[in-house]
């Protein structure tokens, strides 16, 4: 009888769940009795330290009771946590379950999968300064999750602290992104990227909080490390395309890339759905009350991390029916998120609602998640809109190339064009199997056989481009090209791009020519279908994929925020009628006093309120005071380096704001200073902290 997946962990979790049972109701507890009575004195010597400590006799049934407890807690998370692993393997491992809800897909789909997280990690690695984390006080340093092991690695505490070393660091990663966005050697490349990105990410939150943007990006590249993600759209395929070695077909739609797909949206839609359920298991459904909201809402807004004065006050109006309706449907989003994971009507709603709501809490919070507004765009299916592109193309005609089908080099050429043809427009000619009188009379154009040897052409309604200048029309109508587009029409590019062309068109003559056997279709790529996925592979999916939700569901049933593993116990709390935030003002050499942004300082710190821990130390206890004085006055410096002499400033003033929106709903000044903590750019750096009353 053929063995399955869910029969071998079945019988794997069986066999477990049974030695973990002797373990722990027979071998421990003789153990703890072994220890007690001193028979193994290493564990012995441990056992009385502890009881030293304590400072109190501790009988072994103390022990023993502690530890029945501790088994009993454990062995129901084993029993409770492996039931539910069996169930999704058994789902996962069903026919009719992958027909339903995976799908097959294209490599096409995964490959533009890879291409956009890549370019969301881009982007936002590209807008940091981790170089000035070398500014930030070591005190600020809070080793974090998987993080602390790095951070044990010999030397990275001088790493930390080197400005050049680290902007080398935030460079590698960068390049590694874009190399993961061009897709070249995918199966290294990828891999590293999503290792190097969480290595710059972790820096980041280690110098301030467990924040989340970039956090979902990052899992979904860590899944793609793991799948063929290089056989669509990527430099990777074109290479063998290039050389004539065999690639997997672009137009077919296989369970491989469709596996692979799906376990992209599996992290996305489980932390989604944790973000709303952790407001519940809190807060219950009072978490909609139009004060918890209000709160939120206000105290945000309030912070002035993007905006002077944020959005949300300005809808201070509304009744709170208003308030809560917005509540229900952020929770409602969240909750029911995963429903993308089984549902195509889903995924073609949930993924615009979300992103909608990401703009709501920009201008109504002034927090920005702009990694999750553009990842939801990986659950859309573009195929409808490549078609409708497709066909209002044809109707302008094909584009005609006209090539020498005797050139190696040229029928290279033609064959990477035709891979990069996502619309279908281009018509591929070989003008030595072309009768070009009857093609001229037809199209109404006046090519010779002797200046095609020279220059590829290409004929659009009756217009004919050659050499460099066919090549400028392609970058506009090839999607790879796009980019280039711009750059091939900027004043003087034609004339070095036309010389450019010539010196490759003498040069390619003297490749080897194709004589009278080769093949009449250059253009025809050798292609190997992928059909059904190898035993091997469908065990590693069904696994896989099991594995990551089970370890996701553990995280989020037990609380852990373990960087990267997180809970998503983002606003969980219920939040009273006062609001309390936090307003800088500074201090100019001219005397001048105004509203400052700490954002404006060290630039690591400038993206949605990561230095909000240490100002909120400014009233906390020493510690975390002078904790706060090292940060303002290094923010201060790093603000002065970079402004004119007239602009810099003397002094911080941290005013801790108190606002009761329910006492007070039309305060002007949305509250009271009820603390103060100061900090001059003396020499001394000193800081004072004045307490202030009503």
């Amino acid at each position: 009888m053929r063995t399955s997946p869910f029969r071998l962990a079945a019988i794997l979790f069986s066999i477990a769940f049974g030695v973990w049972v002797v373990f722990a109701t027979l071998v421990v507890p003789h153990l703890i009795e072994s220890v007690y009575e001193g028979s193994l004195p290493f564990l012995s010597t441990l056992m009385l330290r502890h009881r030293l400590e304590r400072g109190t006799v501790i009988l072994l049934d103390a022990y023993l009771s502690d530890w029945r407890e501790r088994a009993a807690g454990l062995t129901a998370d084993i029993l409770l946590f492996g039931v539910i692993g069996l169930v999704i393997v058994k789902a996962l491992e069903s026919r009719p379950f992958f027909e339903k809800f995976v799908g097959n897909a294209r490599s096409g789909m995964l490959g533009a999968i890879r291409m956009w997280t890549c370019s969301i990690l881009l982007v936002s690695t590209s807008l940091e300064r981790i170089d000035t984390i070398a500014l930030m006080p070591r005190e600020m340093l809070r080793p974090m999750g998987l993080m602390t092991l790095i951070g044990r690695l010999p030397g990275f505490d001088h790493f930390l602290a080197s400005g050049p070393a680290l902007w080398a660091f935030q460079w590698i990663t960068v390049i590694l992104l874009l190399l993961g966005t061009l897709g070249w050697r995918t199966r290294l490349v990828i891999p590293l990227a999503a290792i190097a990105a969480y290595v710059v990410n972790g820096i980041l939150r280690e110098f301030s909080f467990f924040w989340h943007q970039n956090l979902v990006p990052i899992y979904v590249l860590a899944v793609l490390s793991f799948t063929p993600c290089g056989d669509g759209w990527s430099l990777d395929r074109l290479r063998r395309i290039y050389k004539g070695q065999p690639v997997p077909d672009a137009e077919q739609a296989v369970p491989l890339y469709g596996w692979s797909r799906y376990a992209c949206w599996v992290p996305m839609a489980l932390l989604y759905c944790w973000s709303g359920l952790s407001k519940l298991r809190q807060s219950g459904i009072m978490w909609v009350n139009p004060t918890n909201m209000r709160n939120i809402l206000y105290e945000e807004s309030l912070s002035g991390r993007w905006f002077p004065v944020g959005q949300g006050l300005r809808i201070a109006w509304a009744p709170d029916v208003a308030f809560v309706l917005l509540g229900l449907v952020a929770i409602s989003g969240e909750i029911t998120y995963p429903s993308v994971l089984f549902s195509k009507r889903a995924r073609r709603i949930l993924p615009l609602v979300t992103m909608g709501m990401h703009v709501g809490i920009i201008l109504l919070q002034d927090i920005v998640f702009l990694d999750l507004i553009a990842l939801n765009l990986i659950l859309l299916d573009f195929t409808w809109l490549r078609e409708a592109i497709g066909r209002r193309l044809a109707r302008r005609g094909a584009l005609k190339i006209l090539y020498d089908g005797t050139c190696e080099y040229c029928r290279r050429s033609v064959r990477l064009l035709k891979a990069m043809d996502l619309f279908g427009q281009l018509e591929l000619i070989n003008f030595r199997e072309l009768d070009l009188t009857a093609f001229n009379d037809e199209n109404g154009c006046t090519l010779n056989a002797g200046d095609l040897e020279r220059e590829m052409a290409l004929l659009n309604r009756g217009r004919v481009r050659s050499g460099f200048f066919a090549y400028r029309t392609l970058s506009s109508a090839l999607p790879p090209l796009w980019p280039l587009a711009p750059i091939l029409r900027l004043p003087g590019v034609s004339r070095i791009g036309a010389w450019v062309y010539r010196q490759f068109a003498v040069k390619r003559h003297g490749h080897p020519r194709c004589s009278e056997s080769c093949a009449t279709d250059p253009v025809s790529t050798p292609v190997f279908a992928v059909l059904e996925l190898t035993g091997a592979q469908r065990w590693a999916y069904v696994y896989g994929l099991t594995a990551l939700a089970l370890v996701m569901i553990v995280v989020f049933s037990h609380k852990i925020e373990f960087y990267p593993l997180t809970s998503m116990q983002l606003f969980t709390g219920l939040k009273p009628t006062t609001v309390i935030y936090y307003r800088v003002i500074g201090e100019r050499v001219s005397g001048a006093r105004s509203n400052v942004r700490l954002e404006d300082g060290i630039a690591a710190m400038r993206f949605n309120g990561r230095y909000s821990p240490a100002i909120e130390g400014c009233f906390g206890e020493p510690a975390e005071k002078e904790i706060c004085r090292k940060f303002l006055n290094a923010n201060l410096a790093a603000y002065n380096s970079k402004s004119r002499p007239e602009d810099q400033l003397n002094s911080y003033e941290v005013d801790k704001v108190v606002w009761d929106f329910e006492l007070s709903p039309q305060d002007p000044l949305y509250g009271r200073i009820a603390d103060r903590f100061t900090v001059m750019v003396n020499a001394s750096e000193k800081g004072r902290h004045v307490a202030s009353g009503p």
